[in-house]
């Protein structure tokens, strides 16, 4: 977009359409409030709050008020690993052993990079109710064995709240700080986030969205301080606003180090990069990252080269209103949409599904089974059992709208089934 055509749009913005849709999903998804945030540039161009912080006590929510990311955390902690690797202090290719003390024996060969990129080797949870104490996240750490791993580091991207607990664990210690004062003081303060803030019995001093499972609040809080870096940052679209502006403008390099591809995302056809996960989008660069918790949604879109960015917060579990994100994006892209190409069903011979056959895992409760079902491929996956059509080599489409809508088969080096790869998760062949 030229220079004359931005000024003309910024000149002429009008969010009315996007403030009525946001509204229209309050009501037929049952959150009870949000609110949203646009930066152009060095400026916030739009802010606005919808509903309400508690459905018990209707007090409405502000453009000040705190909800917790979810995963959106994580471009945080990348931010932090990243200054503190500029300082010397921590190193990315490095294995974290000699980063940091006391760690057990299987995480030491990692690295930052492995861990921020995904590509660890860790399998996958996100427990959201623990020890209350600060030292719950250096417990955590030291009690992750061999069984923390679902495969061999650095071999597949596969999405890893744990990693980001180990990230969170090595900025501490490299600080010499626990893991929120680190936050604070490399991260929030900076960007004068004066009421961000990890720490529950802070953010219940300011105005403050409770979280809710539909329209009814969830007793008792979701609160594990061993689970801080992945997703428990309290914070507001005043406060998200100036991290943005200061990503786009002071810390454009920061910025572009963290929007750089990184680890492929298969089945979306994405990369991840440090904390954002990044994507061609109408023929510009989209860094995006989600979040999803007990009580809480959220979503931020970065256009890099625009220099925009829009953040959500939503007060309901896993009310992420992507579609209105990209309404806004939308706005400042003049790129032509990219209409996805049809996809046709292909035929998938006994000798390959029986190849495919067999139970993939990555954790107790991320497991899924391919089968055949007579001469049909088959996923069992959460309970339920769904058939597979083919529509390209090593790809599938199961069900839309389910948790498993399609998945993309990961081969070895001799050409055999090593992994499911789904969403952002990855499952190794037993």
């Amino acid at each position: 977009m030229s220079l004359i055509a931005a000024l003309l749009l910024s000149a002429t913005l009008d969010f009315t359409t996007v403030d009525r849709a946001i509204e229209s999903q309050l009501k037929s998804r049952s959150i009870p409030g949000a609110a949203v945030v646009v930066v152009q540039g060095d400026r916030v161009v739009h802010a606005h709050a919808y509903g309400v912080a508690s459905t018990e006590t209707q007090a409405p929510v502000t453009t000040a008020t705190l909800f917790r990311l979810g995963s959106t955390t994580k471009m945080f902690v990348a931010v932090a690993a990243l200054r503190l690797a500029d300082a010397g202090k921590l190193s990315l290719d490095r294995p974290i052993g000699e980063l940091a003390a006391d760690l057990p024996p299987p995480l030491r060969k990692l690295t930052l990079e492995q861990l921020l990129t995904h590509t660890a080797g860790l399998s996958d949870d996100a427990p959201m109710q623990g020890p209350l104490e600060e030292s719950a996240l250096h417990a955590r750490v030291r009690a992750m064995g061999d069984d923390a791993f679902f495969t061999t580091p650095g071999e597949v991207m596969s999405y890893a709240n744990p990693g980001y607990v180990v990230v969170g664990d090595v900025i501490a210690a490299a600080s010499g700080k626990t893991f929120s004062e680190a936050l604070d003081e490399l991260v929030l303060r900076p960007a004068g986030m004066t009421r961000s803030t990890f720490r529950p019995l802070i953010a219940m001093t300011y105005p403050l969205a409770i979280g809710h499972d539909g329209l009814n609040v969830i007793r008792p809080f979701a609160e594990h301080a061993g689970n801080y870096p992945p997703g428990s940052l309290f914070t507001s679209v005043d406060d998200v606003g100036k991290f943005l502006i200061a990503l786009l403008n002071r810390d454009a390099a920061l910025l572009e180090r963290m929007a750089t591809p990184r680890a492929r995302i298969e089945p979306q056809e994405r990369h991840y990069g440090y904390g954002l996960l990044v994507q061609e989008y109408r023929g510009t660069r989209l860094a995006v990252h989600t979040g999803a918790r007990s009580g809480y949604g959220s979503i931020v879109m970065i256009l890099p080269k625009e220099r925009v960015a829009v953040a959500i917060l939503a007060n309901r579990t896993g009310a992420i209103l992507s579609g209105e994100a990209f309404e806004i994006i939308d706005r400042f892209v003049d790129g032509p949409q990219t209409p996805r190409p049809a996809e046709a069903s292909l035929p998938i011979s006994a000798a390959e599904i029986a190849e495919l056959a067999g139970s993939y895992v990555n954790s107790a409760a991320i497991r899924a089974e391919l089968a055949d079902e007579g001469g049909t491929l088959v996923v069992k996956f959460a309970g339920k059992t769904l058939p597979a059509t083919k529509v390209a080599a090593d790809r599938y489409r199961v069900a839309p709208g389910t948790q498993l809508e399609s998945f993309v088969i990961v081969r070895d080096k001799e050409g055999r089934p090593r992994y499911l790869t789904s969403s952002v998760w990855a499952l190794r062949k037993r």
